[in-house]
């Protein structure tokens, strides 16, 4: 008897992605699906998040509901040709199975070229200064501290973040931030970059 689980499953349409688009650096990060349990591209879901989240909806439920009630338009330039979006449990899933080191290095590769500023005199060197700092108002804050932490590199010139770290020890909150500073550090490219931070960071 021949298998029919491939039956129900619908190829995903091509969709074609602009370069300079926030998407594009979501289509260079690993899907951790199946392919035949595709039913949404990472790219898209990753880009409606964002949207989402841009629009004060800030809980998985709320950025499933806010997908569900957009125009057909607008979710096909995000990336879902169909006009269906994921419910919250497969974002819930989702989300869950996403690499965050590579969804961290796909950005800081995408953003990293427009953070130079563009007539640089000779031999300036330009800053990039890194700091901890927790997402208050998202979540609540219990006894471990916040529930979102992080320390970021940000550079000067055009306020733009390159790359940031989660910080997930729980405790002194220097000595936490200390402990993730080689890593976010190992993230960036420093040519013809300078560090700046707290004196903190001297260590």
């Amino acid at each position: 008897m021949e298998s029919t689980s491939s039956a129900s499953v619908t190829p995903i349409a091509p969709f074609v992605i602009a370069p300079a688009s926030l998407a594009a650096a979501f289509a260079a990060v690993p899907d951790p699906r199946r392919a035949a349990s595709v039913h949404y591209p990472l790219a898209a879901v990753l880009a409606l998040a964002v949207t989402a989240l841009l629009a004060n909806h800030r809980s998985v439920l709320a950025i499933a509901e806010w997908g569900a009630r957009q125009e057909r338009s607008l979710l096909r330039a995000l990336g879902f040709p169909s006009g269906r979006t994921p419910c919250q449990s497969t974002l819930h899933r989702l989300f869950r199975q996403v690499d965050g080191d590579a969804l961290a290095a796909a950005l800081t590769a995408h953003i990293t070229p427009g953070a130079a500023p563009p007539h640089r005199e000779r031999n300036a060197w330009s800053g990039v200064a890194i700091d901890g700092k927790a997402q208050r108002g998202r979540l609540r804050f219990g006894g471990g501290g916040c529930p979102i932490h992080a320390l970021s590199a940000v550079c000067h010139a055009s306020g733009l973040v390159l790359a940031h770290e989660p910080v997930t020890r729980n405790g002194d909150k220097a000595e936490a931030e200390l402990s993730v500073a080689p890593a976010l550090v190992a993230r960036l490219d420093w040519r013809e970059r300078v560090l700046t931070g707290a004196a903190l960071f001297c260590q």
